[in-house]
């Protein structure tokens, strides 16, 4: 899978507290970011598996699509964890 890059510019104070963050963790800076994103969409689907429960809208199809997605998610987390 070809890799895209994203830049983001920080104030100096949020990008101190983040590189204590990734010394506690020994984390990267890539890995980091990339968990903190996966993390997010992982919620924001399980979020929306649940809003289609709640609402009687969401047939065994739609379940097994959103499982694939969020192997697939978690599948990107251990890819780049390792």
């Amino acid at each position: 899978m070809a890799e895209k890059t994203i830049a983001i510019r920080i104030d100096e104070d949020l990008h101190r507290k983040i590189k204590i963050r990734l010394a506690q963790t020994g984390m990267t800076l890539k890995d980091y970011i990339v968990q903190l994103i996966c993390n997010d969409l992982s919620e924001a689907a399980q979020e929306n598996i649940s809003s289609a429960l709640m609402d009687n809208r969401i047939d065994v199809q739609s379940i097994e699509a959103a499982q694939r997605i969020l192997d697939f998610m978690r599948s990107i987390v251990n890819e780049n964890m390792e």
